[in-house]
């Protein structure tokens, strides 16, 4: 893939690490604590705010799927700006050359459309001799990409799975938000969220799924997605069948547990019969 308006034959071999991402998501699409809620409201109102270029790093820490770069186009949208997200560590695969390579294009693209830009994988050594403790690595990668950021005049998100408390270097950085696995509540809010008006699942239904699977929140969007996606293609809105036929989809192929497995045929096995009932 290609960045748009570059035109040089370079950039096809360079352009894999990275993509623009379309703003879509709003605040609505968030389900996380007041805490992070509050920080990332603080960080949108500085990014409106800006005069002169200022330029605003945040640090973004959670596992995989847990909103970081939903909460990424949330800013972008909110503030009307393009996002461009590169993999830190795709680009690292062509090694330090590749990574600083990659860096360059992104941010002269982000300058030019005044992008928001995501660092994915944050944590990520450009060092190919690195070795020791996982923190120490993450902060000196992390030191790392916010010196060649300097110059950047907008916001760049910097993304990591580092469960670490602090990173060297977070001085530096205009806020750090932080991630947190969703609980059951919080899987019950998404699910309740993502399932389309008038799906047929009773509330034991999404009681029952957000308290037997620990998924995270892109995983729970999914899953949902397809359930919708299968079910309509049936004419019909999705029932608890479906949303276990789309979890043994993504289960497929994982190791589960023998209680996970039970969950999973009892989810699928409700209403699968004409006159089967809540």
């Amino acid at each position: 893939m290609q960045i748009e308006g570059s035109g040089r034959a370079g950039v096809q071999a360079l352009a894999p690490p990275w993509r623009r991402v379309p703003p879509s998501h709003r605040w609505n699409d968030l389900v996380l604590p007041d805490e992070a809620l509050a920080s990332l409201r603080g960080l949108a109102a500085r990014l409106d705010g800006q005069t002169g270029g200022e330029p605003l790093r945040a640090l973004f820490v959670g596992e995989h799927g847990t909103g970081k770069s939903m909460a990424a186009q949330v800013l972008a949208t909110e503030h009307g700006a393009p996002l461009i997200e590169l993999d830190v560590a795709a680009a690292l695969t062509s090694g330090p050359a590749g990574l600083a390579a990659a860096l360059w294009h992104v941010i002269r693209e982000g300058e030019r459309d005044g992008a928001v830009l995501v660092l994915d994988g944050a944590g990520a050594s450009a060092d190919p001799q690195a070795h020791g403790p996982g923190q120490r690595i993450a902060a000196s990668a992390l030191r790392d990409l916010l010196a060649r950021c300097a110059g950047y005049p907008g916001l760049v998100i910097f993304c990591t799975t580092v469960t670490a408390r602090q990173l060297a270097g977070t001085q530096a950085l205009s806020a750090v938000v932080h991630f947190p696995f969703p609980d059951a509540s919080a899987r019950e809010q998404m699910w309740r969220r993502y399932l389309p008006p008038g799906s047929e699942l009773a509330d034991e239904d999404i009681e029952y799924v957000a308290r037997w699977f620990r998924l995270p929140g892109a995983a729970i969007r999914a899953t949902a997605a397809a359930a919708t996606q299968a079910a309509a293609a049936a004419g019909q809105p999705p029932r608890a069948a479906d949303v276990g036929e789309a979890l043994q989809r993504a289960y497929r192929g994982a190791l589960v547990s023998e209680s996970t497995r039970t969950a999973l045929e009892e989810l699928v096995a409700r209403e699968s019969g004409p006159d089967a009932s809540r």
